[in-house]
């Protein structure tokens, strides 16, 4: 459940928010079977302050996910609650180890486009308000101008896995490289687009330090069998090979 607290969002009504919020969420839950319990508390924090899901002191305390966005940039406070959002239905608070956080990040950088371009679409016929249809436009607009910035692409005649190999020193140590993290997501956004039902694999991320290659053979091993090809698709992506 989503709990939108009451002020701080500027020139909007908090139901906008709230329904807005539920409607991110639906768009990756309805592909889902199972997800964490607990109910979720949004804030809106100062533009200073990086949107994030706080960790827990205690299992049974509630969730808390801040945002920055404010009045009524509808696609901005999409695109950052579908990432916290991500983290929450990965089980973030298993996930501890550092060295291949790099990867979730990307996974929920992921989660944020393909949530933009499903209201793109879903918009146009089921927006939260009729209303708001015209709206789909700019989440497709907003969703491009990340999908089409030159700095989140893969220089010209590069791929994945040598960029890969360039760059994964660097993502081990640091997983907070929105850039680097966005090179990934665009390049693994077709995978999950056609095969949306597996968001619910993220379930099954391991927890480990080790190589990225032996974190996605983890990851494999972890899911169901109906998940396991699709987390080899992930590897071929990156030229790993888990089999």
């Amino acid at each position: 459940m989503i709990r939108v607290e009451p002020s701080g969002w500027g020139d909007c009504q908090v139901k906008d928010v709230q329904r807005l919020l539920d409607n991110v969420a639906d768009q990756l839950v309805q592909h889902m079977t199972e997800l964490p319990r607990g109910v979720i508390h949004v804030q809106c924090r100062s533009i200073e302050t990086n949107p994030r899901i706080l960790y827990r002191e205690s299992p049974r305390d509630d969730i808390v996910i801040w945002l920055t966005a404010k009045d009524r940039k509808w696609s901005q406070y999409s695109y950052q609650f579908a990432h916290e959002f991500c983290h929450f239905i990965s089980d973030y608070e298993r996930l501890r180890l550092k060295p291949n956080m790099w990867f979730h990040e990307s996974v929920c950088e992921l989660a944020s486009l393909f949530v933009l371009k499903q209201m793109a679409l879903t918009w146009q016929s089921s927006p939260p308000y009729k209303h708001w249809q015209n709206f789909a436009k700019e989440h497709d607009k907003y969703a491009d101008a990340m999908l089409n910035c030159a700095e989140n692409k893969l220089p010209v005649g590069v791929h994945l896995p040598e960029w890969f190999q360039e760059h994964e020193a660097s993502l081990r140590h640091d997983a907070f490289q929105r850039q680097k993290n966005f090179v990934v997501a665009i390049r693994l956004l077709p995978i999950i687009q056609s095969q949306p039902t597996q968001w619910q694999s993220l379930r099954y991320l391991p927890n480990t330090d080790a190589s990225f290659r032996d974190f996605l053979a983890g990851w494999r091993t972890a899911c169901p069998a109906k998940h396991r090809d699709f987390v080899t698709e992930m590897a071929t992506a990156f030229r790993i090979d888990i089999s």
